[in-house]
């Protein structure tokens, strides 16, 4: 009894309820970097870690993605790091 074996359930659809994964909404969660323009969109002054706290993600999450944006030119800092403001390029509005 101690050794694997195969097993097979009396009744599959009573094994199908425990082991086949859940039904989900189709709905998936917006991306980091899709948050972080939104959140610029509205207030372009925050910071960092502002930006982490609004949308749930880790200070390091936001960053990265900040760098990315960055680098797809999606994203630009206007002035310095303390007084300046994030501006969101490549809108089409």
């Amino acid at each position: 009894m101690l050794g694997k074996y195969a097993s097979q359930p009396f009744n599959p659809d009573v094994a199908n309820a425990f082991f086949l994964p859940e039904k989900t909404t189709g709905k998936t969660p917006p991306k980091t970097p899709q948050m972080i323009l939104e959140a610029l969109r509205i207030t372009p002054s925050l910071s960092g870690f502002e930006i982490a706290n609004q949308i749930g993600k880790s200070e390091s999450a936001v960053k990265r993605a900040i760098r990315k944006l960055r680098e797809d030119g999606k994203l630009e800092r206007v002035g310095p790091a303390k007084g300046g403001h994030w501006k969101v390029l490549g809108e089409k509005e």
